[in-house]
């Protein structure tokens, strides 16, 4: 119909994500009307979620066209091997769900996507360039990850994400950078380069490309914080170890 194909000309994307995460299924059970209808239907208030984005899968696939993605909670909260095949799960949770994350790709057979909180939240924690560079969904390290070549063939690849709600305009971009471009070049990238490599190690090495895109954004007005200084979420930043060139510090 109209409305379908609106959308399909506004998102000519082959994946659609159809949301589902951190739902408070524990309400369901406060409405009347919800309780009434799960209980016709011999379900009670964890299994509404799963149901609900398996409908969603249903319709992204057989209306739209299109392959439905959905966070790991819905597998994660009461859904498991309930889910609808068609979905890829976008993981998020970590490193807790670490053996559910390989049952989802290995053993039921999902695509999955690795948007692991740790490292790849560039807006929380203390992850730094060497953690977001060195993590590998399909190299099992203690984080999300599958440890079998079938299981890899399900990861599709890696996002990250970065939450503004604690960031203004006098602290984004240098909370963005440089651990953005490590982002990028991890992820698109050969699987074979992770190693985050400095010059006494490698020539060219890591760090040396990302010394030279730090000058290049600084010399247009972008403020990149220094390369070789861990990142703070506390402080929103890092700050030089000692004056020096862009390219050293």
């Amino acid at each position: 119909d109209d409305e379908t194909n609106n959308l399909t000309a506004i998102f000519p994307y082959e994946l659609y994500h159809t949301g589902g995460d951190e739902a408070k299924t524990k309400c369901y059970e406060a409405d009347n009307a919800t309780v009434e209808w799960y209980t016709l239907k011999g379900m009670n208030a964890s299994s509404v979620w799963p149901y609900f984005v398996n409908t969603n899968a249903q319709m992204v696939s057989e209306v739209f066209g299109r392959k439905p993605i959905a966070w790991n909670d819905a597998y994660t909260d009461d859904g498991n091997s309930a889910m609808d095949p068609r979905l890829t799960f976008m993981w998020w949770t970590t490193p807790e769900y670490g053996k559910e994350f390989r049952q989802c790709a290995q053993d039921d057979g999902h695509k999955v996507i690795a948007a692991s909180g740790n490292p790849l939240y560039l807006s929380l924690g203390e992850y730094d360039n060497k953690h977001i560079y060195e993590y590998d969904p399909c190299d099992c390290n203690g984080l999300n990850c599958v440890n079998t070549t079938e299981g890899c063939k399900n990861v599709l690849g890696m996002s990250t994400a970065f939450w503004t709600s604690d960031f203004d305009a006098s602290n984004l971009l240098g909370a963005l950078f440089p651990r953005a471009v490590v982002s990028a070049e991890r992820m698109w990238s050969s699987p074979d380069l992770k190693g985050y490599t400095n010059s006494s190690q490698a020539s060219p090495a890591v760090t040396d490309r990302l010394g030279d895109m730090r000058c290049r954004l600084m010399q247009r007005g972008v403020p990149v914080l220094p390369i070789f200084a861990d990142w703070d979420v506390t402080y929103a930043g890092s700050r030089p170890g000692e004056a020096g060139s862009c390219m050293n510090q």
